[in-house]
């Protein structure tokens, strides 16, 4: 998909700037957090099939983000998104089978995720059920009892050919974004899990959410042109399809790019990029020079903010708003896609 450029732009210079930066210093390979789901092995692609399709909009402006204590530890968004569907999945493995999706309720979703603390924090359970009630039905029309089926199908090939792994996902409403950010993520997922690999891995692209845009504006490798665009982002007003289709592609653009320029794939560009952001570069308090002294990024991303004594975002030499008060927060666009 190309780009308006007219409204929005990807900068080389800033690219190559960053690029410099990167190769300079050890950039861990992609991978979760969370370990592998003790499921039955044909049930974990269905896990990822369900937990993604519901992974959008977890921390959406201005409402209370998802989160909840598992374990004895609290959780926000993906990790507490993961964590309680593994816990409800492994006293309850009939839930992942497709024939269980069609009848999903908005009330039994809401239950998954209450927290007895926070309470029900999970967003639009109606529209999330819906989802998950497509997932089923599609399945079920194509004769799908797993993921694994619609992967051993297209013959291990991200977008090569037909039938290939992009094109069948975007039979189902949850996977149908024309940026492909859940369809990059799930492939991800497979790949980094170590349960899948690709003919065409070169055509696995970066899961772009709204902690990626909010950074890289920030940051400056994506330029918005347009003074009516930029004013609707700064004052918070909603963008159109059109516009949020586009700034998310820019982003996707110039990771690509980055990943050509540093040999990196654009998945653990990815990882790196999200795990910065949504830790450093936040929404309200960005700690561009100097961070809080609790850990707050994974310990394997910890030695890019280790600054001598002190601690601060990794790329904030190279922001071209680490100074600046004024800042953009991420475009606003409702949607399930991301």
């Amino acid at each position: 998909m190309k780009i308006d450029k007219e409204l929005i732009s990807v900068d080389f210079e800033k690219c190559s700037e960053l690029s410099q930066y990167l190769l300079s210093v050890q950039i861990p390979l992609d991978r979760e957090e969370s370990t592998l789901p003790c499921l039955d092995p044909i049930l974990i692609g269905n896990f990822y099939l369900l937990l993604v399709a519901i992974c959008h909009q977890t921390s959406p402006l201005n409402k209370s983000p998802l989160k909840g204590i598992v374990d004895g530890k609290e959780l926000k968004g993906w990790d507490y998104l993961f964590k309680k569907l593994e816990q409800e999945a492994s006293r309850n493995p009939k839930l992942l089978l497709v024939d269980s999706w069609v009848s999903f309720s908005p009330e039994y979703l809401q239950s998954l995720y209450h927290d007895d603390q926070f309470g029900n924090s999970l967003s639009d359970p109606i529209g999330r059920t819906a989802l998950i009630n497509n997932l089923g039905s599609v399945m079920l029309a194509q004769g799908w009892n797993s993921l694994e089926d619609i992967y051993l199908e297209c013959g291990r090939q991200v977008a090569e050919g037909y039938p290939n792994l992009l094109g069948q996902l975007t039979l189902f409403e949850a996977f149908r974004d024309p940026v492909k950010k859940k369809s990059f993520f799930l492939l991800s997922l497979m790949r980094n899990n170590g349960l899948w690999n690709y003919r065409d891995e070169e055509n696995l692209g970066p899961p772009v959410d709204y902690h990626e845009v909010r950074g890289h504006l920030r940051i400056g490798t994506v330029k918005i042109l347009d003074l009516s665009l930029h004013l609707k982002i700064m004052s918070q007003e909603q963008v159109s399809e059109r516009e949020d289709i586009f700034i998310r592609q820019a982003v996707v653009d110039a990771i690509m790019l980055i990943s050509k320029q540093t040999g990196m794939t654009p998945s653990q560009l990815h990882y790196l990029f999200w795990n910065i952001f949504r830790s450093c570069c936040t929404r309200e308090t960005p700690h561009c020079h100097k961070c809080p002294p609790e850990p707050h990024l994974p310990e394997r991303y910890q030695h890019l903010a280790d600054q001598g004594s002190e601690t601060q975002c990794p790329f904030s030499k190279h922001c071209d708003s680490a100074d600046n008060t004024q800042k953009y927060i991420e475009h606003i666009f409702v949607t399930d896609f991301y």
